[in-house]
């Protein structure tokens, strides 16, 4: 059997660690590590701790140099040979969630990474499913990616792609994510089911340095021709051609022969076959 090791980073989160704690402790499968890996916590974060230490395998408190660095910090003291990052304002959506996603790890060894759906909660309210990527591929990384929340990766994966790298301050995981998908060629199994539901106070959803640091990760990775494709036309141009169809269909027989004209425009520039929702 397969043991899980589920590693929650947290720095002054008084406000959401304990449900995050308690729906590791809930969950049904056997074989979980839980690590807590906290950055020096001051607001009552480790008062409100104490109490679940005894279901808690490996826990520090110190200083560290920003949220790649603790999650690395888990990974180097985690021994599960499955690993998943949930962070102190994420918890499992239910108890099963664990049981069910590492099945696919015990049914076919050479699955490396597993991934589900997620929910995003916005300050209490739980938005619809985020859904991933139905393949993990190169072009579908250029266009989104899979929240970490949703992902277990065989602990492997770091020894042979490497570490989280610290240069980026909000999207290394993302950085790891296309070395391990499209550089080391992953096994990936998607799961249709929910996994997580996610906070929105981590620095992805606080704060807007990841848009810059995505779009170097980009450039690293995609050509220009590469970024217009897969990237700006599936997500910024398409949903303006089918906005201005919409608009003309509904302007009279002249209009919705423009709009014919305008679907053909977009047929040739992105290759569009099938309407997709923006």
């Amino acid at each position: 059997m397969n043991t899980l090791s589920v590693i929650t980073v947290c720095l002054n989160a008084a406000d959401h660690i304990e449900a995050s704690i308690r729906s590791v402790q809930e969950q049904t499968y056997p074989q979980i590590e839980h690590l807590v890996i906290d950055g020096g916590s001051t607001d009552g974060t480790l008062e409100i701790i104490e109490p679940y230490r005894d279901g808690i395998d490996y826990f520090v408190s110190e200083p560290d140099s920003g949220l790649y660095n603790a999650m690395n910090k888990g990974i180097r003291a985690a021994t599960g040979s499955i690993l998943i990052f949930l962070n102190a304002d994420d918890r499992f959506h239910d108890p099963g969630v664990v049981a069910d996603a590492v099945q696919p790890f015990d049914e076919h060894p050479g699955t490396e990474l597993v991934y589900g759906e997620i929910l995003m909660d916005r300050e209490g309210a739980l938005d619809d499913r985020w859904r991933q990527l139905p393949v993990a591929d190169r072009a579908g990384l250029c266009q989104t990616t899979i929240s970490h929340q949703a992902q277990f990766a065989r602990s492997s994966l770091f020894q042979t792609v490497g570490l989280f790298d610290e240069q980026y301050r909000a999207v290394a995981d993302y950085d790891w994510l296309y070395r391990v998908v499209v550089e080391h060629r992953a096994a990936t199994v998607h799961l249709d089911r929910l996994i997580s539901i996610v906070g929105t106070e981590g620095i992805t959803c606080a704060t807007q340095a990841w848009k810059a640091e995505r779009r170097a990760v980009h450039r690293k990775y995609y050509s220009l021709s590469e970024r217009i494709r897969w990237r700006w036309i599936p997500r910024y141009i398409r949903p303006r051609i089918w906005r201005v169809r919409d608009k003309l269909y509904h302007g009279g027989i002249g209009c919705a022969r423009l709009a014919q004209r305008v679907v053909r425009k977009g047929v040739a520039l992105g290759n569009i076959t099938h309407r997709r929702q923006p």
